[in-house]
């Protein structure tokens, strides 16, 4: 009852990952964390082989019930190509429902193959036109990032230790008391 969406793991081809949940602030708006890691990596990333929470999932393969979409009403048609899904994700969230990612779906995914040249002028105007947007309705939710750590760094590679550490701790040297 709590669950608001579902989203698979998508593959590329050569069956490396290209989607397993989408979190915030990565590439100062949003990205992949896991793209590019083997799908059958049980050591390098273990929480993939698990439904989990996640900020957001992709639109190119998700379940949501008819009745929360509809309240929602559907999809923002001010996102015409990019960030519909994460817009979607963020207000089915603030409705207080969990967004989740399993792995128990998975399909091979060929990227963008139906929306034409991703370098093209009018999709780099788009683009750049939707950036511009999703920054404005959801700076908030991008500087506050719940499913990836802010002991990571926010650029690729993902899931190292970002230097300097972003959490807002006061850090100390030691000091030996004797």
């Amino acid at each position: 009852k709590d669950t608001g969406v579902v989203g698979s793991l998508l593959l590329y081809p050569d069956y490396k990952i290209q989607h397993a949940g989408i979190s915030l602030g990565l590439n100062q708006i949003c990205d992949h964390p896991d793209k590019g890691f083997s799908r059958f990596s049980k050591k390098d990333l273990p929480h993939i082989n698990h439904p989990r929470s996640v900020t957001a999932v992709t639109g190119a393969c998700l379940l949501i019930k008819k009745e929360t979409f509809l309240e929602l009403g559907g999809m923002n048609p001010l996102f015409a190509e990019a960030f519909n899904d994460i817009d979607l994700c963020l207000r089915v969230r603030k409705k207080g429902y969990n967004i989740i990612c399993t792995p128990h779906s998975s399909i091979l995914h060929y990227e963008s193959i139906s929306i034409g040249e991703p370098l093209s002028d009018s999709r780099r105007s788009t683009f750049r036109k939707e950036i511009d947007l999703f920054l404005k309705m959801h700076k908030e939710s991008i500087d506050n990032e719940a499913f990836y750590s802010n002991n990571f760094s926010q650029n690729p590679p993902y899931y190292h230790l970002a230097k300097p550490p972003r959490n807002k701790f006061n850090w100390r040297p030691f000091q030996n008391k004797k």
